[in-house]
């Protein structure tokens, strides 16, 4: 209210501005431009005669003087019509030779008068002035006056009488848009933090727990790319009313923004309570949305913080915990939910310093690529090496894949990196014909586009044969827009470009993805070759894969061979290429180099894990 109290002062003065502007502003700007309007009737008035004048003076240069009669017939003619003024004529030594009308008019009121010099073929031979009386116009400027005010204090009334109720309306309306979301109508950020606030009071007054769930939706930009952001904007509200089934009516329900959410709930005794809420909300957001005609499919992945009533937890602490927790359940797979423990912080802490040394080791050329040696188990040579980034952490040591890959996904490094690695490992393998070099390619590269280009780009610049580049993608690719990524696979394949799936039979849809696609090589995964020999069931899950690639005519590699007898059995089968430990491991291109130029060597050496020669 007292907001809304100073906004009627506001439209009091408003009003009471506008009021003296009329008033007083439109009489003077009338009197303004009506005297401009009289000035240049007069200059003209002025020039004519002066004009008329000295057409005279030219043909009577000795007698114009005396012809008072004449001329006063010529300045009273000249000046018919609305004439309201007195007009003078002067010899060149000043004495008044005519004055049109002979008796001076009524000047009470004010006057303009304006002179101007006569000439005689361009010397001075007297001048006219001619004086108007401003009488008319002050007269009407008065009636403007008069009728100024009376409409001043009309506008003064209106907007003095505004009813206070549209302005309190207004005002009301003005803290709503400041305070809630436009799409969903949902508190935002600003009104969200205020009663959260409110809520940890009241949870110190009563001793109970308070729940702050962060909430972010899995695969929304999928819904954004595909079906484009009106049917993005279309899910937000759709999930806010399936939110909103799953709450109390004291419970708060906010949009933070973009695909952002978060909660408040209060008044629970036990941290159980959360979880089910988080359950419940996971479990309604996995059920399909449907959009118009279209169907979407999403998750939700949620981070809890609780705050007890004697704890001095703020705001902005227990909203970081929840998003720490959030990050946590982003990580671990998503579609899940966790809580923040206190080790979060100091993960992300550890997190914030990977991501600043991962972006300086790459600016610094620090990273490595290593090579793997892919070998035939035929022929007994290596046919293809796998180049895999490696890197040497000056403080921490060696940083496996594992750890900073995903970072440099979250960083926005990943596609740099992806360019970095395929043009060095394409510029290496340039002198190891007629090996193969393969390099993976992260799933997060098929949603950019340029993909193709930029592995065009590579080749063109290093000169590696298209046919001696094989890239490797994982079914992760092809489980979600699966017609855009066929489509750049199938780009790919026609720069003439090999193409394999790796960490085959880890999926679900392995085999619809090689109906879809004609992929050139087939990876077992390692967890299969790892049980090889003691399984049964792992056994015949890999002689399947190989009957089924042979079937199909694409070439099979098991991954994670170690033993000789792992080796042995995967030759047995009809495995026609492997790589492992056993064949050597990860290398720099140094020692690849050496390893490929080095003699034949026996089975006890190979038994002892060194590599092959080519």
């Amino acid at each position: 209210m007292e907001s809304s109290g100073a906004l009627v002062r506001l439209a009091k003065w408003l009003g009471l501005l506008t009021a003296l502007l009329i008033s007083f502003g439109t009489p003077a700007a009338y009197l303004h431009f009506g005297y401009q309007r009289v000035d240049g009737e007069v200059a003209g008035e002025i020039r004519y005669k002066a004009q008329q004048l000295s057409q005279l003076i030219g043909g009577n240069p000795e007698y114009w003087q005396f012809e008072d009669l004449r001329i006063g017939e010529l300045i009273k003619q000249s000046g018919e019509g609305d004439y309201t003024g007195q007009s003078r004529v002067f010899d060149s030594a000043g004495n008044q030779v005519v004055q049109v009308p002979a008796e001076t008019p009524d000047f009470t009121w004010p006057t303009l008068t304006q002179r101007r010099q006569l000439f005689d073929y361009g010397v001075p031979a007297g001048d006219i002035e001619i004086t108007h009386s401003l009488k008319p116009l002050y007269r009407q400027t008065i009636l403007v006056a008069m009728g100024s005010l009376v409409l001043g204090f009309l506008t003064f009334w209106a907007l003095r009488m505004v009813p206070l109720r549209l302005l309190q309306s207004a005002w009301n309306r003005i803290s709503y848009l400041a305070s809630h979301d436009a799409l969903t109508n949902l508190p935002n950020r600003v009104l969200f933090i205020d009663r959260l606030q409110h809520a940890l009071a009241g949870s110190v007054r009563g001793h109970s727990l308070v729940a702050v769930y962060s909430l972010d939706l899995d695969h929304f930009k999928d819904v954004n790319d595909t079906l484009g952001h009106a049917m993005g904007d279309l899910l937000l509200k759709r999930v806010t009313e399936r939110v909103k089934t799953c709450l109390r009516q004291d419970d708060t329900l906010a949009r933070l923004g973009g695909d952002e959410f978060a909660i408040i709930q209060t008044g629970l005794d036990e941290p159980r309570a959360a979880s089910v809420l988080a359950e419940r909300i996971i479990s309604v957001l996995s059920k399909p949305f449907e959009l118009d005609g279209n169907e979407a499919v999403i998750g939700v992945s949620i981070g809890i913080a609780m705050a007890a009533g004697d704890d001095a937890t703020d705001s902005d602490e227990i909203l970081k915990g929840a998003d720490l927790a959030l990050y946590k359940s982003k990580v671990t797979g998503r579609g899940n939910y966790h809580f923040f423990r206190d080790e979060m912080d100091a993960e992300l802490r550890a997190r914030k310093a990977m991501e600043a040394d991962l972006r300086k080791a790459f600016n610094d050329e620090e990273l490595e690529v290593h090579y793997q040696p892919q070998v035939s188990l035929d022929a007994e040579r290596i046919t293809a090496v796998e180049a895999l980034v490696r890197w040497h952490h000056p403080e921490r040591g060696d940083v496996h894949p594992s750890e900073f890959i995903p970072v440099a996904g979250m960083i926005g490094l990943i596609r740099p990196l992806t360019e970095w690695v395929l043009r060095k490992a394409c510029g290496d393998a340039l002198n190891w014909a007629p090996l193969k070099v393969a390099v993976n390619l992260s799933p997060s590269l098929f949603k950019q586009p340029g993909l193709v280009v930029m592995v065009e780009r590579v080749l063109k610049e290093t000169g590696l044969p298209p046919d001696r580049l094989e890239l490797e993608i994982t079914e992760d690719i092809l489980i979600d827009e699966t017609e855009r990524t066929l489509s750049v696979l199938s780009r790919l394949k026609k720069l003439g470009v090999h193409i394999a799936m790796d960490d085959f039979g880890t999926g679900y849809s392995s085999l619809s993805y090689l109906r879809q696609f004609p992929f050139d090589k087939i990876k077992i995964d390692h967890s299969f070759i790892s049980e090889f020999e003691n399984n049964e069931d792992a056994q015949a899950i890999v002689r399947a894969i190989i009957g089924m690639s042979r079937a199909l005519k694409m070439r099979i590699n098991a991954e994670g061979v170690e033993t000789v007898e792992q080796a042995e059995l995967l030759r047995a089968a009809g495995c026609e290429e492997v790589q492992g430990f056993l064949y050597g491991r990860p290398m720099s291109k140094n020692d690849m180099e050496a390893m490929l130029d080095s003699p034949a060597i026996d089975d006890a050496a190979k038994k002892e894990a060194v590599p092959l020669r080519a």
